[in-house]
């Protein structure tokens, strides 16, 4: 054999115990892969993106949980569906609880949505060996957002807007000297009216969700003090005015007539005016009837009296009259008597007549009015001590007067003296006895008066102006006598009527 061809054949036998050795070699490694341990089995592959995800024919090493699942000896698609109750199990724990004064809302997982990161678990877990076991938990984010409207409805259901103070108006007080507001008026604290801030308690749910922390929440409220409080109230409602007029006198002082004053007075007790409204004593009182209840008494008519139902009246008016000026409020009609009443000064009295004369006035002030009125009368019981007996009060209630002046009062004078026109008329009434002789009405002289309100501050008076001028009748005189009186005593005598 030649050198050459020696070398070739060589050469050709070490190739074939390199690839012989190679392919054993390969053998071994994949042995290993194929038969070795599970517990080291940990193998993942690059995905394209750079992201890696667990091998899919790998399996959990012995010990391994995942959010308190086993998954021994699964593979990763295996464990994959049995974490699907973990999650489930996360979910349904997932909720929060909004109460508020007995209104709740409970916000669940319906209202909020969840990503789990099962990857992230599935390949910490798979780099556990047996010796390394322990539970991974499933992390996990939970949006609120979805909650947004759930929680403005909740919001809208918990809202209060914010009440003031009232004052009950009081009608059953008890009498006494010197009323004020607290014996006339329940004060009633206002209430804070509450709003929930939604953005704060997103962020908190949102906070929570975040730490997982699913509990009862202490909501963000906010709260708003009432415009006008008790303590103010009780500063700005004072006693603007205080009129007394008496009925202790005859004839002021007739049981029917008394009768009827306390009914009147009953009436008037209790009124509230608003800014603006106008007080009217015929609306007030109603029509005067015996139907209605009212009784009999003299009222003033063309210079003498006559009984009528509801007379007695007119002195509550003119009482309610005097504390109407007195609280400086506006008067819109006011007319006196035909003659003078004896419970008042000449000129300061308001009369009074069903469908005709009316008194009224108006509430010229910012706020609302309360008027009080009563009559103090020891058949009714013990004369409350300060207080005089047969007596009829009107008080009225509201802000205190403007700083200027503190107090106002009243006064008048006479302007003018009116004397009667004509002479005594003398009727001869046939159906009486013939010595029959009755004054019906007195001849009787007139007079103006113009009254004054005076303002008053610290004690001092800082102004006046005039009130209102008042007529009282002056009457020729009428008498009705019998026919014996003809032309004995009486120079001239009107005839009798025609038979």
């Amino acid at each position: 054999m030649s050198k050459s061809k020696k070398s070739a054949s060589s050469a050709a036998r070490a190739l074939r115990l390199l690839v012989i050795v190679l392919a054993l070699a390969c053998a071994a490694v994949g042995g290993v892969l194929i038969f070795g341990p599970r517990e080291s089995a940990s193998a993942v592959t690059l995905e394209p993106s750079g992201t890696r995800s667990p091998d899919a024919a790998a399996v959990f090493a012995d010990g391994v949980r995942i959010q308190g699942v086993s998954v021994a000896g699964m593979t990763v698609s295996e464990a994959r569906e049995a974490l699907s109750s973990a999650e489930q199990s996360i979910i349904a724990q997932a909720q929060f609880v909004l109460q508020n004064d007995g209104v709740s809302a409970t916000l669940t997982s319906a209202d909020m949505t969840f990503a789990f990161d099962v990857d992230g678990a599935l390949k910490e877990a798979l780099s556990l060996t047996a010796e390394t076991a322990k539970d991974v938990p499933l992390s996990y984010t939970a949006d609120v957002a979805g909650a947004r409207a759930k929680v403005e409805a909740f919001a809208q259901s918990i809202h209060k807007d914010p009440v003031d103070a009232a004052a009950a108006f009081k009608t059953d007080f008890t009498a006494k000297a010197d009323l004020q507001a607290e014996d006339c008026f329940d004060f009633v604290e206002g209430t804070k009216g509450q709003s929930l801030d939604v953005d704060a308690l997103m962020a908190l749910l949102a906070e929570k969700a975040a730490a997982h922390e699913y509990e009862d929440v202490e909501l963000p409220i906010l709260y708003t003090d009432p415009a006008v409080t008790a303590d103010a109230l009780r500063a700005k409602l004072v006693k603007r005015s205080s009129a007394v007029t008496s009925f202790k006198k005859s004839p002021y002082n007739r049981a029917d007539r008394v009768f009827n004053v306390k009914k009147a007075a009953s009436l008037v007790n209790g009124t509230v005016l608003k800014p603006g409204d106008v007080f009217s004593m015929n609306d007030t009182l109603g029509p005067r009837t015996e139907k209605l209840g009212w009784k009999l008494a003299p009222a003033y008519v063309q210079g003498t009296t006559e009984d009528q139902a509801g007379g007695g009246v007119c002195q509550v008016s003119t009482t309610t009259y005097a504390a109407a000026v007195q609280a400086d409020l506006t008067i819109v009609y006011r007319r006196n008597h035909s003659s003078p009443v004896h419970y008042t000064d000449m000129g300061l009295d308001a009369t009074i007549n069903t469908g005709s004369i009316d008194f009224k006035f108006k509430n010229s002030t910012d706020s609302n009015l309360y008027i009080v009125a009563y009559a103090v009368d020891s058949k009714d019981g013990k004369v409350p001590e300060g207080l005089t007996d047969k007596t009829v009060h009107v008080e009225i209630f509201g802000d205190p007067l403007p700083d200027a002046y503190d107090k106002i009062t009243m006064t008048s004078e006479k302007t003018e003296t009116l004397e009667p026109s004509g002479e005594i008329e003398y009727i001869v009434d046939t159906t009486v006895a013939p010595d029959y002789y009755k004054e019906d009405v007195k001849r009787t002289t007139g007079s103006v008066w113009q009254s004054y309100k005076h303002y008053w501050k610290d004690g001092a008076e800082v102004k006046s102006e005039p009130l209102a001028k008042s007529t009282y009748k002056a009457y020729a005189g009428h008498i009705t006598v019998g026919i014996n009186y003809q032309n004995t005593l009486i120079p001239t005598i009107t005839p009798p009527p025609a038979a």
